[in-house]
């Protein structure tokens, strides 16, 4: 239980670090929607990484730090594709504020992909402990 809220936390301050950036490239740098979108997902994906693997799951160790990267990267290629794609449809379909449709698109994206695919590609349950262990 201790590690799943550790990963909630992380998530929320990850989340903020995206919003964070898009909103100001958008509203401050005058950036393009979709472009602050990607940045503001790269920022938010390198904090979730780094928050989980040394403080969520305590992965001190960085001697498979690339390999740990890699399998990331392939989960996260998947979801800044259907975050961008995401709530520029909705964007587009439903008329709403650039921000509405990132709030929207993040949380299906989040809960539908991110989380399971995190859950089922990187965490295991450690027969011997019985604790949750990412998995490299």
């Amino acid at each position: 239980m201790k590690i799943f809220l550790r990963t909630q936390l992380s998530s929320l301050g990850a989340t903020m670090v995206d919003f964070g950036f898009t909103v100001t490239l958008v509203e401050l740098a005058k950036c393009n929607y979709l472009m602050a979108t990607s940045i503001g997902a790269i920022a938010g994906a390198t904090t979730n990484f780094m928050i989980n693997k040394y403080w969520s799951f305590k992965m001190k160790d960085n001697k498979d730090l690339k390999k740990q990267g890699v399998k990331y990267l392939l989960v996260w290629i998947g979801s800044i594709f259907l975050n961008v794609f995401g709530s520029a449809s909705i964007l587009k379909i439903f008329n709403l504020p650039y921000l509405v449709s990132k709030i929207i698109a993040s949380l299906i994206v989040g809960i539908g992909f991110n989380y399971t695919l995190q859950k089922i590609c990187f965490c295991h349950f450690r027969k011997t402990t019985y604790s949750l262990v990412f998995c490299f």
